[in-house]
């Protein structure tokens, strides 16, 4: 069994991503982390302040999804906790230059979201922050990406890694 875990902000590429990923590699099966969070609470994630109940519920939804699933490719906005952490093999954040994120944004006609540069960088900085608190000291292999490049080129990358990954691992 496998786990990735790609995050990122709203509309970076996250989703498409995934599931580029998950088409190349039929063996992998795409999981929206919002999705999960909405159908096991009710809720829109994007639309409410996440307390340690909701966070709590949160993990035993991912919890139970990575013990039953096989080969998961994970997106979502960092809602897992350390203590879910060591269940993926690896964990990718998606970062983009601010206008390049607005630009898709503005294509993005499915779903309102903040055009405002000074917001967005704010939510750059508060994203990397909840990467970085999540994977310091952790066993996991963390990932920078750029999603500046095509979703296919992204997983290619992510597949170098992993690459890199496993030979460090077997000491080739």
């Amino acid at each position: 069994m496998a786990a990735i875990y790609i995050g990122g902000l709203h509309g970076i590429g996250k989703t498409t991503v995934g599931r580029s990923f998950a088409n190349k590699f039929n063996e992998f099966h795409f999981v929206d982390g919002s999705d999960v969070f909405r159908e096991g609470t009710g809720l829109d994630p994007s639309s409410i302040q996440l307390t340690s109940d909701l966070k709590a519920k949160n993990d035993a939804l991912l919890l139970h999804m990575l013990n039953t699933e096989q080969n998961i490719i994970l997106a979502g906005h960092f809602f897992i906790s350390k203590n879910l952490l060591y269940l993926f093999d690896l964990v990718c954040l998606l970062v983009i230059p601010t206008d390049m994120l607005v630009n898709r944004r503005l294509q993005d006609q499915h779903r309102q979201r903040t055009l405002e540069i000074k917001h967005i960088e704010q939510e750059h900085l508060e994203m990397y922050s909840r990467f970085c608190k999540l994977t310091v000291n952790s066993r996991v292999p963390c990932l920078i990406v750029s999603a500046a490049d095509s979703p296919e080129g992204i997983v290619d990358n992510i597949l170098y890694h992993i690459k890199l990954i496993e030979r460090l691992e077997i000491g080739t």
